[in-house]
């Protein structure tokens, strides 16, 4: 069998050992393996929800879909915030705004409502 190196390759190695000469891996590659599997883990949880809560399929979606796009925006806005500019400049003493603290505030509004 053919045991060439490379991240996407399918391993061809059975349940022998491995030879010494054949074993590339390294911590970070161990890092991945458990960091997909704990996410593959969490999906599969989260993935059934909407079933679990009388969704159908095409609500579940909407709905996953819906909050993705929900939390991405949040993160966008706390990152524009924190580097746009210094945090010190904000504040009553100053009177200062940050240039999108309007939107931030119309999408805290849009979700308290």
């Amino acid at each position: 069998m053919d045991h060439h190196d490379g991240i996407t390759r399918i391993e061809t190695f059975g349940v022998e050992q491995i030879p010494d000469h054949e074993r590339h891996a390294t911590p970070f590659d161990l890092f991945r393996l458990i960091f997909g599997g704990a996410n593959t883990f969490a999906t599969a949880a989260l993935g059934r929800a909407p079933i679990l809560f009388g969704r159908s399929f095409t609500t579940g979606g909407l709905a996953i879909a819906r909050g993705g796009l929900g939390g991405a925006t949040q993160v966008y806005l706390a990152l524009l915030r924190l580097f746009s500019e210094p945090a010190a400049v904000y504040g009553p003493a100053s009177a200062r705004r940050p240039r999108h603290a309007a939107a931030g505030s119309a999408l805290d509004s849009a979700r308290v409502a």
